[in-house]
């Protein structure tokens, strides 16, 4: 896409954005909370443990941020190193980053 856009003349790319599609990116979604759960739960019975105190449930479970982060190269990079005013194909790597974080209410004994 991009040779093709400099091909056919085209002076100002913006940058260029890879992104998850729609499915996969619920389905990352649904990971990121379930490994955070999952580490909220594990860290609730270490101090219920350490406390000597009895676990007696979740009271309320609120998420307040899952983000996916996708991979971008900025204009700059897209036309850094390029010759006769063509940008290099070569773009940015790395990856598509997920995080997620919630608040958990636990109730003790």
């Amino acid at each position: 896409m991009i040779d093709a856009a400099a091909d056919a003349g085209t002076d100002d790319l913006g940058g260029v954005r890879f992104a998850p599609r729609d499915e996969t990116r619920a389905e990352l979604r649904k990971r990121a909370l379930d490994e955070t759960l999952a580490n909220a739960d594990a860290e609730v019975r270490f101090v219920a443990e350490n406390l000597t105190v009895e676990l007696t449930g979740t009271r309320s479970v609120s998420t307040t941020n899952v983000d996916v982060v996708p991979v971008e190269a900025s204009a700059a990079e897209l036309e850094a190193g390029g010759d006769a005013g063509v940008p290099p194909t070569e773009l940015a790597t790395g990856s598509v980053t997920v995080s997620a974080s919630v608040s958990v209410i636990y109730g003790f004994e």
